[in-house]
Protein backbone atom coordinates (compact mmCIF):
# COMPACT_ATOMS: atom_id res chain seq x y z
CA UNK A 1 0.00 0.00 0.00
CA UNK A 2 3.05 2.26 -0.38
CA UNK A 3 2.25 5.62 -1.87
CA UNK A 4 -1.48 5.30 -1.20
CA UNK A 5 -2.96 8.63 -0.12
CA UNK A 6 -5.48 8.85 2.67
CA UNK A 7 -8.54 10.94 1.76
CA UNK A 8 -10.41 12.86 4.41
CA UNK A 9 -14.05 11.92 4.80
CA UNK A 10 -13.52 8.20 4.17
CA UNK A 11 -15.21 7.27 7.44
CA UNK A 12 -18.32 9.18 6.38
CA UNK A 13 -18.30 7.40 3.00
CA UNK A 14 -17.83 4.00 4.66
CA UNK A 15 -20.68 4.60 7.11
CA UNK A 16 -22.95 5.72 4.26
CA UNK A 17 -22.11 2.53 2.33
CA UNK A 18 -22.85 0.33 5.36
CA UNK A 19 -26.15 2.14 5.92
CA UNK A 20 -27.12 1.76 2.25
CA UNK A 21 -26.26 -1.97 2.20
CA UNK A 22 -28.28 -2.69 5.35
CA UNK A 23 -31.29 -0.73 4.11
CA UNK A 24 -31.13 -2.43 0.70
CA UNK A 25 -30.85 -5.84 2.35
CA UNK A 26 -33.84 -5.16 4.58
CA UNK A 27 -35.82 -4.04 1.56
CA UNK A 28 -35.04 -7.30 -0.27
CA UNK A 29 -35.53 -9.39 2.85
CA UNK A 30 -32.05 -10.92 3.00
CA UNK A 31 -28.43 -9.91 2.95
CA UNK A 32 -24.96 -10.79 4.16
CA UNK A 33 -22.39 -8.18 5.05
CA UNK A 34 -18.91 -8.51 6.51
CA UNK A 35 -16.86 -5.61 7.84
CA UNK A 36 -13.15 -5.99 8.55
CA UNK A 37 -10.51 -3.52 9.62
CA UNK A 38 -6.75 -3.55 9.97
CA UNK A 39 -4.06 -0.99 10.70
CA UNK A 40 -2.21 -0.06 7.50
CA UNK A 41 0.64 2.36 6.77
CA UNK A 42 1.15 5.35 9.07
CA UNK A 43 -1.64 4.20 11.39
CA UNK A 44 -4.38 4.52 8.79
CA UNK A 45 -7.26 2.07 9.07
CA UNK A 46 -8.10 -0.08 6.08
CA UNK A 47 -11.82 -0.82 6.36
CA UNK A 48 -13.34 -3.34 3.96
CA UNK A 49 -17.09 -3.75 3.56
CA UNK A 50 -17.96 -7.02 1.83
CA UNK A 51 -21.50 -6.97 0.51
CA UNK A 52 -21.62 -8.64 -2.88
CA UNK A 53 -18.50 -6.67 -3.81
CA UNK A 54 -15.59 -5.47 -1.71
CA UNK A 55 -15.63 -1.77 -0.88
CA UNK A 56 -12.32 -0.56 0.56
CA UNK A 57 -11.83 2.63 2.57
CA UNK A 58 -8.52 3.97 3.88
CA UNK A 59 -9.30 6.07 6.95
CA UNK A 60 -6.64 8.38 8.43
CA UNK A 61 -5.71 7.65 12.05
CA UNK A 62 -6.81 11.17 13.03
CA UNK A 63 -10.22 10.66 11.43
CA UNK A 64 -10.64 7.24 13.04
CA UNK A 65 -9.84 8.66 16.47
CA UNK A 66 -11.81 11.91 16.14
CA UNK A 67 -14.57 12.52 18.68
CA UNK A 68 -17.93 13.49 17.19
Amino acid sequence: MEGTSVDRGQLVKAMAKIDAEVRDGLKHGHFEITITCRIANKGARELVVKAGKNHRYLIAEEEANAQN
